[in-house]
């Protein structure tokens, strides 16, 4: 909000008339709307961050093939590891199965 109110006040919103307003935004310099845009995207993503860690969940356990675990109301069950093979790698695909209700 700090970003678009910045942009606002240099193009004389609620001081002049509209198309004084749409001149004085027109006659910005293009740094003016570059800084505008990075403030913005800084505060989207710290938004996201705070979001992420309100409203996510996480455990941190070890679990062995036929586990199960309750996790935000719901149950998964482990059903081990994979190995895979890709063209320059080689890696262990954990399965896990979310199960229903019952």
């Amino acid at each position: 909000a700090g970003a678009l109110t910045d942009l606002a006040v240099k193009s004389g919103v609620g001081s002049v008339a509209p198309a004084v307003i749409l001149r004085r935004f027109a006659g910005l310099p293009r740094s003016v709307f570059g800084t505008a845009l990075a403030h913005l995207g800084l505060g989207l993503t710290l938004l996201g961050i705070v979001g992420t860690l309100c409203f996510g969940t996480e455990k941190i356990l070890s679990m062995h093939p036929g586990e199960t675990v309750e996790l935000s109301g719901h149950t998964l069950r482990f059903e081990g590891l994979t190995p895979q093979k890709g063209p320059n790698f080689t890696e262990d695909r954990g399965r896990f199965l979310l199960m229903s209700d019952g």
